[in-house]
C-alpha cells in the first residue's frame, strides 16, 4: 500500500512542476488514492479463498456432479473430469480429494490457494453444506501424535 502512497506522491509533484496548482494536484492524489485503495481492496477480496468462495465451488462441483449421475455415459463422465480437470470417484462420481481441488481452484477458478489453506477451511466449509470429509494423513506420519493432515476426502 505504501507504494500506492509513494506513486501518487510522484504524480503529484509531477502535476506541480507542470502548472497544476496544489490544490488540483491535492484533488487528484487523494481521488487517486481512494480510487486505487478500493481497486486493490476489490482485487484482494477477489483473490483471496475465503468459506464462502469454498462454499459456491463444491456445491457448483456438487451440482455438476449431480448431472452426470443422470446420465452417466463415458462421454459425460470425461466431460466432467475434463472441465475440471479432476477426478471424480466412487460409485455415484461425488468423490474429490482436496489436493486436486487445490488445483482446480488455482487453474479453473483462478484463485491461489494453497493445499495448507485450504485443508484448514474444508472442516467447516464441508460441516455447513452437509458434506462428508475425511482427513488423511502421509504415511510416514501415522503413528506420531498429532499428525499433520495431508488431504481431505470430500463427499460431495
Amino acid at each position: 500500500m505504501y507504494f500506492l502512497w509513494l506513486l501518487l506522491l510522484l504524480c503529484m509533484f509531477y502535476f506541480i512542476s507542470h502548472g497544476l496548482s496544489s490544490f488540483t494536484c491535492y484533488i487528484l492524489v487523494y481521488y487517486g488514492i481512494i480510487s486505487l485503495q478500493a481497486l486493490a481492496e476489490y482485487i484482494l477480496k477477489e483473490l483471496i479463498m475465503d468459506k464462502q468462495k469454498l462454499a459456491e465451488i463444491l456445491l457448483e462441483l456438487k451440482s455438476s456432479s449431480q448431472l452426470v449421475r443422470q446420465n452417466p455415459t463415458d462421454s459425460n463422465i470425461r466431460d466432467l473430469m475434463d472441465k475440471y480437470d479432476m477426478i471424480f470417484g466412487g460409485e455415484n462420481l461425488n468423490c474429490i480429494y482436496s489436493h486436486e481441488l487445490a488445483y482446480t481452484i488455482n487453474n479453473y477458478f483462478k484463485i491461489p490457494v494453497t493445499i495448507d489453506e485450504l485443508n484448514n477451511l474444508i472442516p467447516n466449509v464441508c460441516s455447513s453444506l452437509n458434506m462428508i470429509y475425511h482427513p488423511m494423513i502421509a504415511v510416514s506420519d501415522i503413528g506420531k501424535p498429532n499428525p499433520k493432515i495431508a488431504l481431505y476426502e470430500i463427499i460431495l
